[in-house]
């Protein structure tokens, strides 16, 4: 307890300790390891505040043993003391132990350009004890920057080796026996307890009962000023005996208020005032709480929450104890109360923490249907699996209140296996003679809906998965209408997908189904923009991001946040479409649709380019291939191959097409003259596949071949409703004919293109997925051949006229190399392939594959011969 508290300061300093720990700024890592109540915590706090270079400084809890909750708790406490921190590109979909190098590869990225010292202080690390994490920071202190410290505490040995750290002198150890308190500073800690001064003999027996632990020196000396003496003669136990007997001597000197609020209150992990009143049977809850902070009861207060307290684990787990033993029904009354208070709040797994824990059989199955309830309509789909993976399956089975949330969350999360299996599982365990008929039609209905997820070809042909009219539950059937729009959207169909999305919209609203209400509003967006409705489509982006931008790091956030992000970036709004976009990558999940997925990576991957992080978008564009390579989705991957290739081609890399169109066997597809003839269906994989395939004979310098592709591509486009995905092939065919040499036709494309639909043709999503148009389009208005609206040109002006700028010669060296990176290209210079490098390196192949493309972007070259050149012209003294 410090001062801030009211009461008297329990924080003993300790100036050794606080020395020892000043020598961490020598040392890459700094280890505080003890058990608890030895006063690590205390300590990290004191030299905190005393020490003056910048820090970070995070406090976990066992929530933290989640590493997506770690890593995001990570980004935020890293972002506020840092402005222009890169948040690391972690979320449920991308948090696999094979992605430990990458995502440690950005962290050391990001913590390099931090200009001054940083120390990063991280207490109770033994709750991130999550393999991914644990893999995160060994690979980290591999590269750490020698301006970054780690301090970390710990009541455990981390999960990664120290050896290497010992070796080379670059780890200092606080352990158990350096925090043991000294005899000589005894009497400070009991003028600071406010307990009277120990004689000689007493501090004998205090020193030889507790061995110096400072938890079992306090709660001694407290249990001496209540009853005169420490234990008794006979007494031999260890740690956890001391403090069950100290705190139970402390308990009986209470009076019964203090001592039954301790109790009670001690079924909290943290509280405040407000939160201890919800239980029965206890009043007057801020003065109760002042009180025992007077008397110094081991209550800590959370320095990142103020005026809220948790107790010792220690003593909390005694004073749990002693409820369970003395009052086992007060102890269920009081997990109840608890449930009750956090269930309507809406807090579900608070409210299900303590449902479980009240012991009733009753209890916990009612809570976890109306949490499941409650988590599907919010699109909270990973929370209903984890909690039902815990039940056993035949219970499951048999309730519908919970395995239809659970089927639904498998689909909708695209676990098909899963949820084919479950499916299975459900119908074997339901076929009795008695089962209503609402089950097999729900059942009917969502089998359906899983052929369709699971392939996204079938919602080209099936249009009768959709009719729902037999439907009994109102969620089911209304969310069929949201889902057919999507399915009119993708054959094309954009004004039947806005009239059904809104009709989806106002029937799931009545219902509370936030989720696929919000999902409704994305379809209509998209629908909408394709139809060239640029400005409707802001307008009602605005008013979706307006409603739900006050539920943060929700689905519907997401969703609503992913067409905000888009619409910034068209608008050219560049820095707070980045912002927007680090925050929802960190939210992505396996709930979010597979475009909102597509849209936050995409968009965010060109922020980043835009901003000069080409290994930031290229990790980005790298993780979203892996992901939906997970699932078949063929039309996703073609329009995340048409990306790749428009970077490339804008970051004046043409050889790295080579490598890319591979990865995808475009060359074949484009051998097999798959877009040689134009089709009479929409087909959103063969459109973009398309666009790829052009962007691809565009750097090989095949122009004719290009065109035909071109089009054979808008002639299909022109006899449909996606009329801003024509927009980007014209645009790309008039860059064309200005590469083939036709500047004149070229101007003239470019007049015809904005006669016939003005401003739609000049935004940042046609300039980037058309490299080069912007500058055509420029040249037009230059020209006078067309006429841009002043407002536009002052929105635009970086884009169209940017500023000239010196061409950088230093990053363009070996030395802008990483240190891992230059052991990579040392390798690449003795020949072995990239399989071999990561056996050496014992790195993944994706994260070889990773460096490459950074290596490349840094030395401006394609491949690996060009590499070795521009190394070799560097060490004779050239430039490159």
């Amino acid at each position: 307890m410090n001062a801030r508290t009211g009461g008297p300061t329990a924080r003993l300093p300790r100036p050794d300790l606080l020395d020892l720990l000043g020598r961490s700024r020598d040392f890459a890592l700094t280890l505080l390891l003890a058990p608890a109540g030895s006063g690590k915590s205390t300590l990290l706090g004191q030299w905190a505040q005393l020490e003056p270079r910048q820090q970070a400084r995070l406090s976990l809890n066992r929530r933290d043993s989640d590493p997506l909750h770690f890593l995001q708790r990570l980004n935020d406490c890293l972002r506020q003391v840092l402005p222009d921190f890169v948040p690391l590109s972690c979320n449920a979909l991308s948090a696999g132990l094979d992605q430990a190098d990458l995502l440690a590869a950005s962290l050391v990225d990001s913590l390099a350009a931090c200009p001054d010292d940083l120390y990063l202080l991280i207490d109770d690390f033994h709750y991130a004890s999550a393999p991914l994490v644990q893999a995160i920071f060994a690979r980290l202190l591999e590269d750490l920057p020698e301006h970054v410290h780690l301090v970390l505490s710990s009541r455990n040995h981390p999960g990664f080796s120290l050896s290497r750290l010992k070796l080379e002198d670059r780890l200092l150890v606080l352990d158990g026996h350096d925090l043991r308190l000294p005899v000589e500073q005894l009497p400070a800690l009991c003028e600071t307890l406010q307990v009277p001064p120990l004689n000689e003999a007493e501090t004998g027996e205090l020193m030889r009962i507790t061995e110096g632990w400072l938890a079992g020196i306090r709660l001694a000396l407290m249990a001496r000023s209540r009853t005169g003496r420490f234990m008794p003669e006979e007494f031999h136990g260890g740690q956890p005996e001391l403090v069950d007997y100290f705190a139970n001597v402390v308990l009986a000197e209470l009076p019964p208020e203090e001592r039954e609020f301790l109790l009670a209150t001690a079924i909290f992990e943290r509280f405040d005032p407000a939160l201890c009143a919800t239980l029965p049977g206890l009043s007057d809850t801020g003065a109760r709480l002042e009180g025992l902070l007077q008397k110094g009861l081991f209550l800590q207060p959370i320095e990142e929450h103020p005026g809220w307290f948790r107790y010792h684990p220690l003593l909390q787990h005694v004073l749990q104890a002693r409820l369970r033993q003395e009052t086992p029904d007060r102890l269920a009354e009081l997990h109840l109360a608890a449930a009750r208070h956090f269930a309507g709040l809406g807090d579900e797994e608070s409210a299900l923490f303590h449902a479980r824990r009240a012991g009733r059989p009753d209890a916990y199955p009612d809570y976890l249907r109306r949490a499941c309830e409650h988590w599907l309509r919010q699109g909270k789909l990973i929370s209903i699996l984890k909690y039902l993976e815990d039940q056993d399956p035949a219970l499951v089975r048999r309730d519908p209140g919970l395995f239809l949330p659970q089927l639904a969350a498998l689909i909708f999360s695209r676990r098909f296996e899963q949820a084919r299996l479950c499916l299975d599982e459900i119908r074997h365990c339901r076929d009795c003679g008695d089962c209503p008929q609402q089950i097999p039609d729900t059942l009917n209905y969502m089998a359906r809906m899983l052929t369709l997820f699971q392939n996204d070809d079938e919602l080209w042909h099936d249009d009768q998965a959709f009719r729902t009219e037999a439907l009994p539950f109102h969620d089911l059937r209304d969310s069929a209408v949201a889902l057919a729009a999507r399915h009119h959207m993708l054959n094309g169909h954009c004004e039947d997908a806005i009239r059904l999305a809104g009709q989806a919209r106002l029937l799931l609203s009545q219902i509370g189904h936030d989720y696929l209400g919000s999902f409704a509003d994305v379809i209509q967006i998209l629908a909408e923009r394709e139809l060239g409705h640029i400005l409707a489509a802001r307008q009602m982006t605005q008013d979706f991001w307006d409603r739900y931008s006050n539920r943060a790091r929700t689905p519907t956030w997401v969703n609503a946040g992913a067409c905000m992000v888009v619409s910034l970036y068209e608008q050219n709004r560049v820095t707070e479409a980045r912002e927007l976009g680090e925050a929802l990558i960190q939210h992505v999940d396996s709930a979010c649709a597979t475009e909102i997925v597509f849209h936050v990576y995409v968009t965010l991957a060109r922020l980043q380019y835009i901003a000069g992080h080409h290994s930031r978008s290229a990790q980005l564009l790298l993780q979203l291939r892996r992901i939906l390579r997970h699932g078949r989705y063929r039309r996703l991957l073609n329009q995340l191959l048409a990306e790749e290739l428009a970077q490339a081609l804008r970051s004046g890399q043409p050889n790295a097409i080579k490598g890319i169109a591979a990865e995808y066997d475009l060359p074949a597809a484009v051998t097999q003259g798959l877009w040689a003839q134009p089709r009479q269906d929409y087909r959103e994989d063969w459109v973009y596949g398309g666009i790829a395939a052009a962007l691809y004979l565009r750097s090989r310098k095949q122009y004719d071949r290009a065109l035909e592709v071109l089009q054979a591509l808008d002639a299909t486009l022109t006899r449909t409703e996606m009329k801003t995905r024509r927009v980007v092939v014209d645009a790309n065919r008039i860059v064309i004919l200005h590469l083939r040499g036709q500047s004149d036709a070229a101007m003239q494309g470019v007049v015809e293109l904005f006669a016939r639909v003005g401003l739609q043709c000049a935004i940042r999503t046609v300039f980037d997925e058309a490299p080069g148009f912007g500058e055509l389009l420029r040249q037009a208005h230059d020209q006078g051949l067309i006429r841009l609206p002043d407002i536009y040109l002052q929105l635009y002006a970086n884009v169209l006229y940017p500023p000239v700028t010196a061409a950088p010669v230093a990053t363009h060296t070996p030395e802008a190399l990483t240190a891992k990176e230059l052991e990579v290209l040392e390798l690449v210079r003795q020949g072995l392939a990239n399989k071999e490098i990561s056996r050496e390196l014992n790195i993944s192949l994706s994260t070889t594959k990773w460096h490459l493309k950074n290596i490349f972007a840094k030395l401006q070259v394609g491949n690996r011969t060009s590499a070795m050149a521009a190394v070799s012209r560097a060490e004779s003294g050239h430039r490159l």
